[in-house]
């Protein structure tokens, strides 16, 4: 029986092992709303579609060159990354299915504003009337935890110990590592 599972272990782990791969500059057809994006892809592919960690570089119909550089899911844009614009516009947060849901952007100059996801708002209004980011996790600087602004935790971080975060990489960078309890 032992045997077995070694042999069986084995097997998957050659299987696992075939399937995933890395490429460099390997030319994909990303499909976003109905509309095919061809460009270069450099990262990690399972069974020919991005799958973990990848740069896409193209250009848009008009022209625009892009690039994304994040997690990718099943060939699409899905998790944490970031699209750059050649003219400086940009979007970071959580992609899902090829689109950001949660996260801030520029574009074309706009200042940047904060949505999330099923909200249906846009950032917080400041009194001047622009808009400022939210603030996405908070953490300690005792600690070295980060949590979700709602966690039963926040209020006991004095305010002299306590960081704000934009993105889960941010704080992961800085890091800090995910609360226990509200699991942000």
């Amino acid at each position: 029986m032992r045997k077995l599972t070694v042999i069986l272990t084995v097997i998957l782990l050659l299987f696992s092992v075939a399937a995933a791969e890395t490429v460099t500059q390997e030319d994909y057809e990303l499909m976003l709303l109905d509309e095919p994006f061809i460009g270069k892809y450099t990262g990690e592919m399972e069974n020919g579609l991005p799958e973990g960690y990848g740069i896409f570089v193209t250009s848009n119909p008009a022209g625009r060159n892009w690039h994304y550089i994040g997690y990718w899911e099943k060939g699409l844009m899905h998790g944490e990354g970031a699209t750059y614009w050649e003219d400086g516009s940009l979007e970071i947060g959580t992609y899902r299915e090829g689109r950001l849901i949660f996260g801030y952007f520029n574009y074309d100059g706009v200042k940047l504003e904060l949505f999330s996801e099923g909200s249906g708002q846009s950032g917080r209004t400041l009194s001047d009337g622009s808009s400022a980011p939210v603030v996405l996790f908070v953490g300690s600087k005792l600690s070295k935890i980060y949590h979700a602004p709602d966690c039963d935790l926040v209020p006991d971080i004095k305010e002299k110990d306590r960081v704000e975060f934009f993105t889960r990489t941010e704080a992961q960078t800085a890091g800090y590592i995910p609360c226990q309890k509200c699991v942000p």
